[in-house]
């Protein structure tokens, strides 16, 4: 072995928080991404595959602007009425400084986007087996801008910056460069919670009191909007207005109808190979939901999107379909860098 691997895997950190390692299957993934991994001796199982693609860092991110867990870090400091406050302000905050569909991607991480191109460029000139017929998208302005960062250059097309106005009935088929396939881009709406005003990805603590003590949480801002000045740039109406009409947020039955509907179009469809450019919290319910699937004893903690491990920016997931199930072949691959 000459040169190093174009990606690399990191396997003994845990999938589930507090766990022992889950046992990466290298075997269920594409073929270059075996190739990739320098897996080349073990055999594909056959069956479909999935590579969940993280977004490249966006401004909050880098400013860590939506990081809940500092929030809820003291609990005795602050009753969770006022810890779910602070989470919807900050949200309200982020999106009055960005545009309909959420952060965009900071200028100054572009450059993750360029690293993962040229590892899958790398890859995909020394093995261009099992590249992806379809590519998925979310809705999400920073999930297309990555797409068009790093897989968009390897695309025989002329303007990929139109693929930030696609929309949820459209069905771009592309050439690769390497013009013997093709690939079929569009967008998936069960990628995203909602499509309306904000996307609450909230601890499963502050999910079930939001759903559970609704009335309740409003009479309270109510109260303390009388004799409180509104926190820095948002008003007291605009926060009284999202919370009561604005915020529309699933119940985890049907969040896990969502995630499931989305495999089982993966799944059915007659492409073999996908690839899907999501955000963080949708890759992690993916894995949660199938771990829940596959690896009955730790259904709860699989169910509990905090108990699962951030996906790095830019990195890939594999998920694979065999036997009737989706497994875990691969969690947080990033670009080789080295």
């Amino acid at each position: 072995m000459n040169s190093p691997p174009f990606f690399l895997a990191e396997e003994t950190v845990p999938v589930i928080k507090g766990n022992a390692p889950y046992p990466t299957q290298f075997s269920h993934m594409p073929r270059w991404l075996s190739h990739a991994l320098w897996r080349e001796d073990e055999e594909p199982l056959g069956g479909k595959t999935l590579i969940h693609i993280r977004h490249g860092k966006t401004f909050s991110n880098a400013a860590n602007r939506i990081a809940w867990w500092e929030l809820a870090k003291n609990p005795r400091e602050k009753d969770d009425f006022q810890i779910l406050l602070d989470i919807i302000v900050r949200l309200v905050t982020i999106h009055k400084q960005t545009w309909n569909h959420g952060p965009y991607i900071d200028p100054e991480w572009e450059a993750q986007a360029d690293i993962l191109w040229t590892a899958l460029e790398s890859a995909w000139n020394r093995s261009s087996e099992d590249l992806p017929t379809q590519i998925i998208v979310s809705p999400f302005r920073r999930t297309r801008q990555t797409l068009i960062r790093s897989v968009g250059k390897l695309l025989d097309y002329g303007n990929t910056n139109d693929l930030l106005d696609i929309g949820e009935n459209d069905r771009l088929i592309i050439p690769w460069k390497w013009n013997k396939w093709e690939t079929t881009i569009q967008v998936n709406k069960n990628t995203a919670e909602i499509d309306g005003y904000l996307s609450l990805s909230l601890p499963s603590k502050m999910r079930t009191m939001f759903l559970g003590q609704r009335e309740k949480f409003i009479q309270w801002v109510r109260q303390i909007s009388v004799h409180h000045t509104p926190p820095e740039d948002v008003s007291w109406e605009e926060i009284l207005r999202i919370i009561e009409a604005e915020i529309s947020y699933e119940s985890l039955g049907e969040a896990r109808a969502r995630w499931r509907a989305f495999l089982d179009e993966v799944a059915t469809s007659t492409h073999q190979h996908t690839m899907a450019f999501n955000r963080c919290d949708f890759i992690r319910q993916q894995i949660g939901y199938v771990l829940g699937e596959s690896w009955q004893h730790d259904i709860w903690a699989a169910e509990q999107l905090e108990h699962i491990i951030s996906p790095k920016n830019c990195s890939l997931t594999a998920l694979a379909y065999h036997w009737d199930t989706w497994h875990l072949g691969g969690h947080n691959i990033k670009s080789n860098t080295l």
